[in-house]
């Protein structure tokens, strides 16, 4: 999934030449100017409308309580009514299960049809958040997963972002997030990294292959040069093929036993199918 700041659209299309997520998240949010929203606003219904934006994508609207979210909800609805590519909307600062439920009655109210919001997000990035979770997730029927927002609950904790497996609050948040949402079978993203200079990339690789390590489903991306790099990592065909072959071989077996070598040479038993499952169950929420 990668970022794109609505206000500043102009060069974007060209990237999707060479690269392809798999969803553009358009930003109404933090990339842009308090004082430039209204302008990104025309500046996305024009693009996504009167251009004919043609590839899937999701909106991040400002959060609940600010005085945009009304005039984003709308721009969204207008947007969705006449482009088809429009799948959801990711909520940002998501503090309680009452800022869900005004974002259910704004949808509502304005009868925005469903087809649009087949892709709900909801983004943990405050300590409020994350004291909250647990509420947060009893409305699971309402979004499709939960993504992290490292850079506000770092600013708001006076940390700076930690490296890869040091022992900071942060990083114990960021896990207590994931076991969490597992315990609830909600897929969790992981938020932006912020090198993707030629020249760090091979430091984003690692963050990659840690996140998914610790049970991250996803990453999202800020600049088309990462988007290769995480489509290798969350290789969701790779992971649904390898995990579809797994719960065949179980189902095959006939002669009483639950135990299989897959194929790289390893034994497998119950645990293993069960997770197999869970895989694939999540894979289709998402």
């Amino acid at each position: 999934m990668l970022f794109a700041p609505a206000v500043k659209l102009d060069k974007f299309a060209k990237y999707l030449q060479t690269h392809s997520p798999d969803l553009i998240i358009f930003d109404l949010e933090d990339s842009v100017k308090k004082s430039h929203k209204s302008a990104a606003r025309e500046t996305l219904a024009r693009y996504t409308i009167e251009e004919g934006f043609n590839y899937p994508f999701v909106v991040r609207i400002n959060e609940v309580t600010s005085d945009d979210f009304g005039p984003d909800i709308q721009s969204y609805k207008r947007i969705a009514e006449v482009n088809s590519n429009a799948k959801g909307i990711l909520i940002p600062k998501v503090n309680s299960p009452a800022q869900l439920k005004m974002f259910r009655e704004a949808c509502h109210d304005l009868s925005i049809k469903e087809t649009s919001l087949s892709l709900i997000c909801v983004l943990v990035e405050t300590l409020s958040g994350y004291r909250s979770l647990e509420d947060i997730l009893k409305e699971k029927e309402h979004f499709s997963f939960i993504g992290i927002g490292y850079e506000d609950l770092s600013a708001e904790m006076l940390l700076d972002r930690p490296a890869l497996y040091s022992p900071s609050p942060l990083n114990t948040i960021i896990q207590n997030i994931i076991i969490t949402c597992k315990i609830h079978s909600i897929p969790v993203i992981d938020t932006v990294c912020r090198k993707f200079k030629t020249e760090d990339l091979q430091e984003f690789k690692r963050e990659l292959e840690y996140g998914k390590s610790i049970g991250f489903f996803g990453k999202m991306a800020i600049h088309p040069n990462q988007v290769p790099l995480i489509n290798s990592t969350y290789d969701i065909n790779h992971t649904i093929k390898e995990n579809l072959k797994l719960k065949k071989d179980f189902e095959d077996l006939t002669d009483g036993s639950f135990v299989i070598v897959d194929s790289n040479g390893e034994m497998q038993d119950t645990p293993s199918y069960k997770k197999a499952n869970k895989l694939l169950d999540a894979i289709k929420v998402a």
